[in-house]
C-alpha cells in the first residue's frame, strides 16, 4: 500500500523541509534494504504521497522514517 503522510501542524503557507528513508523488511523481520535520505518540503496542510519500489525480492513491510529540521 502507499501511506498518505498527513502534515497538519503547519499553518497555511508555511514551509516545512523534511528527508525520508525506507527500510524494507522479509517475513522474518530482517531488514534488507534502506534507500538513501531524500528531501521532500510540505507547504501549509497540503498531503504528500511517498512511492517508492524495491527490487529485493520477499519483501513484505516497510517502515518510512523521517527527519525534520529543529528550529
Amino acid at each position: 500500500s502507499i501511506p498518505n503522510i498527513p502534515h497538519d501542524s503547519v499553518p497555511d503557507g508555511e514551509n516545512e523541509d523534511f528527508v525520508y528513508q525506507i527500510e524494507w523488511y522479509d517475513e522474518n523481520g530482517m531488514l534488507k534494504e534502506t534507500t538513501s535520505w531524500k528531501p521532500k518540503r510540505v507547504i501549509g496542510n497540503q498531503k504528500l504521497k511517498i512511492i517508492e519500489m524495491t527490487t529485493v525480492p520477499n519483501i513484505v513491510d516497510y517502515k518510512i522514517i523521517i527527519s525534520t529540521k529543529n528550529n
